[in-house]
């Protein structure tokens, strides 16, 4: 219910974290709740500078403009998952400028940022580009992260830039009816259902 308030809201002033152990459904959630023609979503895992992260955030927001100078494989990845996004450009185009990039912006969506642990940037810098696109360009923004490899640090600064936290903890139970529901003996599988979900929070894994 926060999400689809903050989905509405114009110019909150603070990004909303979004946390949640490995494997807990963070990106699937957020997805499905605000739905891929209502985000602008970019996945921070691999990217090097925060040229490359202006870079994919303009190509989210402009795909049919595709003239960044260089296009490289870390920015086309960064972009997966939206599928309206379509890459028939050259490796090098001549183009816009890098000021450019960085003001051209779109509001009527919000930015989803992903794998806020898995870049290659300190998380000053990733969360820099994140506060411009916060305070400067005054849009919604999302951003999802494994928080415990980062916690210490994160700690520090979290509140310069995010306003909301909001955990992401998995539905265990519904997916294993889901689950059951595609088995081939759904039968057999409920009745030894209590077996396998004491195994499975034994295994103290998420995923």
């Amino acid at each position: 219910s926060y999400l689809d308030l903050y989905s509405q809201i114009d110019n909150p002033g603070y990004a909303v974290l979004v946390k949640g152990e490995w494997g807990a459904g963070k990106t699937f959630k957020i997805k499905n709740k605000l739905g891929l023609d209502n985000i602008y979503y970019v996945s921070l895992f691999g990217l090097k500078n925060q040229q490359e992260i202006y870079s994919a955030v303009f190509l989210s927001m402009f795909p049919a403009k595709a003239v960044i100078p260089k296009i490289t494989s870390r920015i086309k990845d960064a972009l997966k998952g939206t599928e309206k996004i379509t890459f028939g450009v050259p490796g090098i185009v001549n183009g816009l400028t890098e000021s450019f990039i960085k003001e051209k912006v779109k509001k009527d969506k919000v930015v989803v940022f992903d794998d806020l642990e898995r870049s290659n940037l300190s998380l000053n810098e990733v969360l820099g580009c994140i506060n411009k696109y916060v305070e400067h360009h005054e849009c919604r923004v999302i951003v999802i992260a494994h928080d415990e490899s980062i916690q210490e640090e994160l700690d520090k600064v979290k509140e310069k830039v995010f306003g909301q936290i909001l955990l992401i903890e998995p539905n265990i139970k519904d997916a294993h009816q889901h689950f059951i529901s595609t088995s081939r003996s759904p039968t057999a599988a409920k009745e030894i259902e209590e077996y396998i979900l004491s195994a499975f929070a034994a295994s103290k894994c998420q995923s």
